[in-house]
């Protein structure tokens, strides 16, 4: 069969009958939105990504909490290029991710389960890595090993960052969304 430009159609794509639910809304913290796929790559990111700011990754074992919080700290940096990584930094971040996976498909249904692709996830990364170098040029100051890093400072560390957090949920309306009831009418 010959297919020319008068007899190429469309092929015709399943449309549904009703709406169908791509994601959903689960918080916004000011003009930031938090997804339910951001809470699922959070839960995942919280073991294989781990963050460089303690206090960030202190908060991590709440997915959401820690969501709001970057969201916080993403919104307070902006686009100020002293916190912008560079490309090789957020490719070398995600390379560093993809390494956690020891079988290329498993990094393949990772991608597929949070419905991101490489790019995409690079995206989040940048944000994310805005977000702590945020944190630790103007709350907690620059990461510390525990070589240099005594008990106390990280206790001071940790309490500067608890009440900048505090601070900015006081400051910024954050709403949780509850998720639509199967009953309503």
């Amino acid at each position: 069969m010959v297919v020319t430009v008068a007899s190429w159609q469309p092929a015709r794509a399943q449309v549904p009958a009703g709406p169908v639910v791509v994601d959903r809304v689960v918080a916004t913290a000011g003009d930031r939105v938090i997804t339910a796929t951001d809470v699922v790559l959070e839960g995942f990111l919280a073991e294989r990504d781990p963050s460089p700011v303690p206090e960030i990754q202190a908060r991590r074992s709440d997915p959401l909490v820690a969501l709001v919080d970057l969201a916080l700290a993403r919104a307070e940096a902006g686009d100020i290029s002293v916190y912008a990584p560079t490309g090789a930094e957020v490719r070398d971040r995600l390379a560093a991710l993809r390494a956690r996976w020891a079988d290329p498909r498993d990094w393949e249904r990772f991608l597929s389960e949070v419905g991101y692709g490489e790019e995409q996830l690079a995206g989040a990364l940048y944000s994310r890595m805005v977000a702590e170098r945020f944190v630790q040029r103007n709350i907690t100051g620059p990461a510390r090993s525990r070589a240099d890093g005594a008990a106390a400072r990280d206790a001071a560390a940790m309490a500067a960052y608890e009440r900048w957090a505090t601070e900015q949920r006081r400051r910024t309306q954050i709403r949780e969304v509850p998720p639509i009831s199967a009953t309503a009418p």
